[in-house]
């Protein structure tokens, strides 16, 4: 009978101890996801510091540009981004991009197009697009989902938009 006992005893223990080492696992898994989800975040830190750095830097506004649309793409982790700066005081405007064709960019229609989604956000907040955002204008039915910004500035007649984009 006391052999039936320790090994009850024996087995309660066991049971127990399985329990401890599963959960202390289960936290231990937890920690290490934690960490990677820091350590992330501390790269994105670093490339927006990287980025800070550079764009106070003095040089070229071309240079400047390729800068925005290169730090877009590296800081959100997108496949292409895209700049559309007009002034309005001189009626000049220019459009940069990093990861989409030349090709495309330099096309009217597609111009035209990201003006006209341009003029659809709110000045100076930032949206999230998904792919039937995009349905109404041909030229942008590529992408599947973007982080658009629309920014602009009364006193120097200045605007901004940009996009992350990744596409279909």
């Amino acid at each position: 009978m006391t052999s039936a006992r320790d090994y009850n005893t024996l087995l309660e223990q066991y049971l127990d101890l399985q329990k401890r080492v599963t959960k202390f696992s289960s936290v231990e898994q937890d920690l290490i996801n934690t960490r990677d989800r820091l350590d992330h975040e501390l790269i994105s830190y670093k490339r927006l510091h990287t980025f800070g750095e550079r764009a106070l830097q003095e040089m070229p506004s071309g240079a400047f540009n390729v800068l925005v649309t290169e730090s877009i793409v590296d800081i959100f982790e997108v496949e292409c981004s895209l700049m559309y700066f007009r002034n309005n005081l001189d009626n000049t405007s220019m459009f940069e991009s990093e990861g989409l064709e030349n090709q495309l960019v330099k096309n009217d229609e597609f111009q035209a197009a990201v003006k006209r989604l341009q003029n659809s956000i709110a000045k100076d907040k930032v949206v999230l697009l998904e792919h039937n955002d995009f349905t109404q204008e041909p030229m942008l039915l590529g992408f599947s989902r973007a982080m658009a910004a629309k920014f602009s500035d009364p006193i120097s007649g200045c605007s901004l938009f940009i996009m992350g984009i990744i596409r279909r």
